[in-house]
């Protein structure tokens, strides 16, 4: 054991001393531009209520106890299960513990050994770790370059096609162009696995993302939305048509052989939805818009001086960009300590050159606390 030791430690030291090492930080009572809550719906008493009302509905139990094919299933994740069908315009869904999860169950199962997968190279880290659970082909295409994608598909196309997007991308907060991408689809008889994580909650009609905000649902193969994010709650859930949420009952490792979400855990899955679809979600939208516009306002005035760029986007995600591990640490420490809250997103995880500060805006956030953002920014 003491290789394996001497290993690890090796590691971390190298971690240390080139800038890439990582630690857990929490989230002090600083001015929130760092969580995923675009809606601030995780402290909202409104959602304690609903979440309350549910659990004293009917008797619960604290957890599962199995996987859903083995003593973990109940009514009422099957019942919630046929509600967010509805609401989400698809005939099936299928929850999960993370949006981590939902993806590795759907990108491991579907693609078959003799298909091709072809994946945004932007793509989220659990898109690109569940392509490479199948026996499948799989090529990245340039980012958002659909000309890009057509010619590798003409190149290195076969089998069934599969063709994995964003609607909105994590770190530069980039739409994708889903006409474009659902034509390109239907050219090559290719189905379109769509990651809704970052719109999910507060883009479009009722907050229910961009496929449907398009019309668009009902000609991609299959909808991924994240509750970790935009609802402010945790879980998952998978939507399609119902041969397709049987495929993954029936083939999909992450599915099978994990316990099944807890009934609390699904009442806040449903309780969030309630609530995001309403009044309460849309006056939360509302605010939202009017802070991106701010903000973005506000940028165009901005003097960020050298090696500093901002990166704006139609989304609450907002990138600064300050190449090189040690100074986007320097910067994100000077923030902190004015009772901001901001990390750093360094190399590896972003290109060398491109480290940055991730911004998330939230309906919560004020004037104030956007005007004092960039004053520490431009210092």
């Amino acid at each position: 054991m003491k290789s394996i030791n001497n290993f690890i430690t090796e590691f971390l030291e190298k971690k240390k001393a080139t800038g890439t090492y990582r630690r857990l930080v929490g989230i002090g009572d600083g001015i929130d531009f760092v969580s995923n809550d675009y809606l601030n719906l995780s402290k909202s008493e409104e959602l304690k209520l609903i979440l309350n009302e549910e659990l004293n509905r009917r008797p619960f139990k604290a957890g599962s106890s199995g996987s859903r094919l083995l003593g973990g299933n109940s009514d009422y994740i099957q019942e919630t299960e046929d509600y967010l069908a509805n609401f989400y315009n698809a005939e099936a869904t299928l929850i999960f513990s993370s949006g981590y999860q939902a993806n590795l169950a759907v990108l491991s199962s579907l693609p078959q050994r003799g298909d091709t997968i072809f994946y945004d190279e932007l793509s989220h880290a659990c898109m690109k770790d569940g392509v490479r659970l199948n026996f499948a082909e799989s090529y990245p295409f340039k980012h958002n370059d659909f000309e890009d994608l057509e010619r590798k598909i003409d190149r290195f196309g076969q089998g069934k096609i599969f063709i994995v997007a964003e609607s909105v991308y994590s770190m530069d907060g980039d739409f994708v162009n889903l006409l474009k991408l659902v034509e390109i689809a239907e050219k090559f008889d290719a189905g379109i696995i769509l990651d809704e994580a970052h719109t999910t909650a507060w883009y479009g009609i009722n907050g229910k993302g961009l496929a449907i905000a398009e019309n668009l649902e009902n000609r991609l193969l299959t909808r991924i939305y994240t509750y970790g994010k935009g609802p402010g709650t945790h879980g998952a859930l998978v939507a399609g048509n119902s041969e397709l949420i049987d495929f993954i009952i029936n083939t999909s490792r992450p599915f099978i052989y994990t316990t099944a979400p807890p009934d609390h855990q699904v009442a806040l899955i449903k309780g969030a939805t309630k609530l995001f679809s309403g009044e309460y979600g849309e006056r939360k939208r509302i605010g939202l818009q009017r802070n991106m516009a701010l903000f973005s306002e506000i940028a165009k005035r901005a003097d960020f001086g050298l090696e500093m760029n901002l990166i704006d986007s139609k989304a609450p995600i907002k990138s600064i960009i300050i190449p090189g591990n040690e100074r986007v640490d320097r910067v994100c420490e000077v923030l902190r300590a004015d009772n901001i809250e901001v990390r750093p997103v360094k190399s590896p995880t972003v290109k060398k050159g491109s480290e940055r500060i991730r911004v998330c805006l939230h309906s919560d956030n004020t004037k104030e606390d956007i005007n004092k953002l960039f004053d520490g920014l431009t210092l």
